[in-house]
C-alpha cells in the first residue's frame, strides 16, 4: 500500500497515524492510495487525526 499526502508516503495508516502524532498533526492532505498498484476509491482532501484513527479502527 501506498499512501501518499501532503508530508510523503506511507506504507499504512498506522505509519501515517504515528507520523502525525509524533509531528503533533492535526490534518493531513490525502492525495492518493494504491494497493498493489490498483487505485483506491477514496475521497481526497484534508483529514483530521481522529479521522485517521476511525480508520485504522475500521480495518
Amino acid at each position: 500500500m501506498i499512501i501518499r499526502t501532503n508530508y510523503g508516503d506511507f506504507g499504512s495508516f498506522k505509519d501515517l497515524e504515528i507520523f502525525m502524532r509524533l509531528e503533533g498533526l492535526q490534518t493531513v492532505e490525502l492525495l492518493d492510495i494504491q494497493y498493489w498498484g490498483i487505485d483506491l476509491s477514496f475521497t481526497k482532501g484534508t483529514y483530521t487525526y481522529s479521522q485517521i484513527l476511525e480508520i485504522l479502527n475500521r480495518s
